[in-house]
């Protein structure tokens, strides 16, 4: 995990918020994130739970009322990817796919699932947390992988430059594993999308999402 300043050199492909609703990754911000070590050490996240403290909604992706593949509550880019809701579950019954073929650059045309998350005290520690499998149909590099992007939100409703965090380069698994990041909110902050992230052709599977305050 690292906070990127407004010094770092990133890429913004997008604008704006949506004024109510899921997020949908293409009309969000965009950001590349920076090349990862080759070998990043993962964090010990807390395990899974759904209960009041989680503040991420349908956290199992359980629910699809609209039958569109993205679970209720979140919001994805269905021009960049195949997104389902598949029965190889880590918890409860379904488990969110997303599936990327033969995007030329997929880095530039990344998939994600986002939630916006209201509420959010300022300067307060808070974790992410997420149970993942991926597999590559392409050859991997330390850019074209999966991870976890957060920004923070301000009462107006802008981005805070400071207030990215990236836990980035996630190995290609077959079994489940759980992958997160901490981070301090910054004091401004009212508000944040959490987003799980694929640039590289492939398939995700998520499953077990968890945002909770973890201290003061």
């Amino acid at each position: 995990m690292f906070w990127l300043a407004s010094s770092v050199a990133l890429l913004f492909l997008a604008l704006g918020i949506a004024a109510a609703g899921p997020l949908k990754p293409g009309s969000e911000r965009r950001i590349a994130p920076t090349t990862p070590p080759s070998s990043p050490t993962p964090v010990r996240v807390l395990p899974y739970r759904d209960d009041a403290a989680n503040l991420l909604a349908n956290s199992s992706f359980e629910m699809d009322a609209d039958a569109n593949g993205i679970a209720d509550g979140w919001g994805g880019d269905s021009l960049s990817a195949k997104y389902s809701l598949v029965g190889e579950a880590r918890f409860g019954s379904f488990s969110q796919q997303m599936m990327k073929e033969s995007h030329a650059d997929p880095i530039a045309h990344f998939s994600a699932l986002q939630q916006r998350v209201r509420g959010i005290v300022g300067g307060r520690r808070y974790e992410v947390g997420i149970d993942y499998r991926y597999t590559f149909a392409s050859s991997p590099d330390a850019s074209r992988s999966i991870g976890i992007v957060v920004y923070s939100l301000d009462d107006a409703g802008g981005f805070i430059d400071a207030g990215t965090s990236i836990d980035w380069g996630w190995p290609a698994t077959t079994t489940w594993s759980r992958r997160g990041l901490t981070f301090r909110a910054p004091t401004n902050a009212v508000s944040l999308i959490i987003e799980f992230r694929l640039s590289v052709n492939g398939s995700a599977w998520l499953d077990g999402a968890s945002l909770r305050a973890i201290g003061s």
